[in-house]
């Protein structure tokens, strides 16, 4: 269920003690969502394009000591454990706003 189709269920249900106590519930939920939603938005992008300028460094200085890593590696590896820390599934960052 989406949050509209869960306040609709809500609101056709009577007030008793332990429905308030959902509804109160269920408000606070969706507004932590969104505020996670819209903290990772703000930050995962900027941070994400700081990153590959460094990334870029780092495949740079690995290279002239002997290695022979494509550079895309290094950026696809740098990818994958920012998507971790920040809880974005593959494929999510091209949804996010700036």
């Amino acid at each position: 269920m989406n949050e509209d189709q869960c306040y609709f269920l809500l609101a056709l249900s009577q007030n008793t003690d332990i429905v308030v106590d959902l509804k109160a519930d269920l408000i606070a939920a969706f507004r932590e969502t969104r505020d996670c939603a819209s903290v990772t938005d703000a930050q995962y992008l900027p941070l994400h394009h700081a990153m590959h300028d460094e990334v870029v460094a780092l495949a740079r200085r690995a290279k002239e000591c002997g290695s022979n890593m494509p550079e895309r590696i290094f950026h696809i590896n740098a990818n994958k454990a920012l998507n971790i820390v920040m809880g974005i599934a593959s494929g999510e960052r091209d949804t996010l706003t700036t």
